[in-house]
């Protein structure tokens, strides 16, 4: 798998902001899943990656058909 050619800079105070997020018990789900998304990604991880180590491994690619 190739490189992104994009990559995520985070300044200390994005980094604070989207850690803390991803750590705010009361935060849904999906606003906790984007702020590990990027934090990981900005970490280097290609997409293949995060979606291990995040469980999801039918991302970055569509959910499976409804009713299958």
């Amino acid at each position: 798998m190739t490189a992104s050619p994009y990559a995520i800079r985070l300044d200390d105070a994005g980094r604070a902001g989207l850690e803390a997020v991803s750590r705010r018990a009361t935060a849904p789900f999906r606003l906790v899943l984007r702020a590990r998304i990027v934090l990981l990604a900005a970490a280097g991880l290609a997409n293949p990656a995060v979606a291990a180590r995040l469980g999801a491994p039918n991302w970055p690619g569509r959910p499976p058909p409804r009713g299958s």
